[in-house]
């Protein structure tokens, strides 16, 4: 097999790459979009489909458990879902919340108490019946919504590929 180009298809071929060299140079708008996205990826695994990026079910809390709703949140606007937020920068991204629970549900977590000798709350017992306990600690398992999925890196590589297409075909 043998392949020839032509002068005019040299000019052209340099052509596209000195434009994706340039598109390259500011990633800043392709960067943000990954924000976004990141964004919200989080907030629907936070409030539709409670698994982990890797896909891992979250446990279920008592609370949910006792409604019979899969979901750990009343809203996906509200609370930590709404408090998401990125930022962005010429060649990274970053996002999360800075509410001062989310690292706890990230990573999971024992709660002890910090003005007394126990914790007190409301909670649900197996019932549905709401009930109010008093204990020393309660410990959190970890319910990871921030994270890069399968799906998630699917969607980044088509805004990549159609950024970078952009500016071939201009």
């Amino acid at each position: 097999m043998k392949v020839q180009f032509t002068n005019s298809d040299l000019k052209k071929l340099g052509k596209a790459f000195d434009a994706l060299a340039r598109k390259g140079r500011d990633t800043a708008p392709l960067m943000d979009a990954f924000g976004q996205t990141l964004v919200d990826s989080s907030v629907h695994r936070l409030a539709v489909t409670n698994e982990s990026p890797d896909g891992e079910k979250w446990p279920t809390s008592a609370r949910a458990r006792a409604k019979g709703t899969p979901t750990q949140y009343k809203s996906g606007t509200a609370g930590l879902a709404g408090s998401l937020t990125h930022a962005s920068g010429s060649d990274s991204v970053e996002w999360g919340s800075a509410l001062p629970y989310a690292a706890q549900r990230q990573f999971g977590g024992t709660i002890r108490a910090k003005n007394g000798d126990a914790l007190k709350f409301s909670t649900f017992d197996e019932s549905g019946e709401e009930i109010f306990i008093v204990v020393k600690q309660v410990t959190q398992p970890a319910r990871p919504y921030l994270g890069i999925s399968a799906d998630d890196e699917f969607e980044l590589e088509g805004l990549a590929l159609d950024f970078f297409n952009d500016a071939v075909t201009q």
